[in-house]
């Protein structure tokens, strides 16, 4: 009887084996495949609202060329997104683009919404901390006199109005608009 109980043990190891053999069987070797992409951050401007002008022609009745209708201004902020901070960076270049209107083109040209004609005699006029925004020159953001204009978080608050240009005694009576670009240089 021991012999036989040896022979099965001895047939069960070897089944037992066989199993745990088949049960061990590797899987072919697979690849996994990880792909990666790490872009820098864009530094861009978020949606610039747009801003909407109004005056009589009265209002500019015996104003000088050059003059920018008090009562016309409005405040326009321009907000950044994934910018570093103006006031960290070794300089900050404002730049307000558009077509030259008025003395020495310092304005921004106004174009007639029926026909696209130049408006002769007003434009657009930009100011920052009360201080004129010429147009198409950089401005520095860090300068003492610009500078109260620019918030902590890049927002950059400018006035927008309307400017008498030209001699003409009376201003027509027009609807018109500006397209005007602008950027920042930093570094």
């Amino acid at each position: 009887m021991k012999k036989q109980i040896l022979k099965t043990c001895a047939i069960a190891a070897l089944c037992l084996g066989g199993m745990s053999q088949a049960i061990a069987e590797e899987v072919s070797a697979g690849t996994l495949t990880v792909s990666s992409s790490v872009t820098a951050e864009t530094c861009k401007f978020a949606a610039i609202e747009p801003v909407s002008l109004t005056a009589l022609v009265s209002d500019f009745t015996g104003k000088a060329e050059g003059t920018i209708l008090a009562n016309t201004q409005k405040f326009v902020t321009i907000k950044t997104e994934k910018c570093p901070l103006w006031n960290s960076a070794k300089s900050a270049k404002l730049t307000v683009s558009g077509t030259a209107a008025g003395p020495g083109g310092a304005y921004f040209q106004l174009v007639n919404n029926t026909g696209n004609a130049a408006i002769s005699d007003h434009a657009v006029g930009l100011t920052m901390n009360d201080k004129p925004v010429p147009r198409g020159a950089a401005i520095n953001l860090k300068d003492p006199q610009y500078s109260p204009g620019v918030a902590g978080d890049n927002a950059i608050t400018l006035k927008v109005g309307l400017v008498k240009i030209g001699t003409a005694a009376v201003v027509g009576a027009a609807d018109s608009k500006a397209n005007l670009t602008v950027k920042v240089a930093y570094d």
